[in-house]
């Protein structure tokens, strides 16, 4: 093989370290493996277990929802006070917490 010397931001660098410690391989093998596209064409692990669904999630979908999720939410009603049996009344309570209790004490 022939010899290259190459200059590195130190962040790419520290990377390219943690990788080679990580793995067990040479530096160099990280580098030959990146500039010949072998290790970025495989998924990272966290990716691997979820690989068959990318992209399987159906088209009607707008294709900005991650840049815009407030916005959907806002229109789709998400966030909004709902009328129905639960919720916050201003009327007395019929009985306290301690008399609800005691109802199915005694029986």
């Amino acid at each position: 093989m022939k010899k290259l010397t190459v200059r590195l931001p130190e962040a790419l660098a520290a990377e390219i370290e943690m990788e080679s410690q990580k793995r067990g391989v040479s530096k160099s093998e990280i580098v030959r493996e990146r500039l010949q596209g072998e290790y970025s064409n495989k998924l990272p692990p966290q990716l691997a277990d979820i690989a068959d669904l990318i992209g399987s999630i159906d088209d009607d979908l707008p294709t900005d929802l991650s840049a815009r999720t407030k916005h959907y939410l806002r229109v789709l009603g998400y966030g909004r006070k709902r009328r129905g049996p639960i919720g916050i009344s201003d009327a007395e309570p019929k009985r306290t917490s301690t008399d609800h209790h005691s109802v199915y004490d005694e029986q």
